[in-house]
């Protein structure tokens, strides 16, 4: 799965929309979308801020940085659970499945995502994501920056933790 989203970001030309509770991603993940905010292409993410794995928010918020420097906007849903697990490329090309955009469905959980090609399917989910923002908060590097260094110390040992146990 991992290996086709790479893929699908490379080659997409003017927006990638991902909506995701649990935000870990791999290297090349990683890399893939940070190639293509520097290539111009609108690249946003929505996350949970609520989370029943609270180590892996605390471990995303470690890497916020990384995303939103290179030009990616990183949306925090507040008040509401978040739980849906999507992307819409391009207004054209969409998925939706169990897939997260973490290591541990990288490398252990068995997964499934249905990928679309529609452009009703893709307008709808381009239309709820655009709603879902309303009960965001972005992260922005000032923000970003503002942490508390107890805060600042939590996310980088969840990160460190995470790294080593699901590597």
């Amino acid at each position: 799965i991992q290996a086709n989203l790479i893929s699908i970001i490379d080659n997409s030309q003017h927006s990638c929309l991902f909506t995701t509770p649990y935000f870990l991603p791999s290297k090349g993940l990683t890399d893939s979308m940070i190639r293509a905010s520097l290539r111009g292409v609108d690249v946003r993410l929505m996350v949970a801020g609520k989370s029943d794995v609270y180590v892996t928010s605390f471990a995303a918020q470690y890497i916020y940085h990384l995303f939103v420097k290179n030009g990616i906007r990183v949306y925090q849903m507040i008040d509401k659970e978040l739980h849906a697990k999507s992307l819409v490329i391009d207004g054209v090309y969409c998925s939706v499945g169990s897939f997260n955009l973490d290591r541990i469905s990288h490398l252990y959980n068995l997964e499934v995502i249905v990928g679309i090609s529609d452009l009703n399917v893709a307008h709808g989910l381009e239309h709820q994501f655009s709603e879902d923002i309303k009960y965001c908060d972005e992260i922005t590097l000032q923000k970003h920056r503002q942490r508390t260094s107890i805060e600042e110390f939590i996310h980088w040992i969840a990160y460190t933790f995470q790294r080593h146990i699901w590597n």
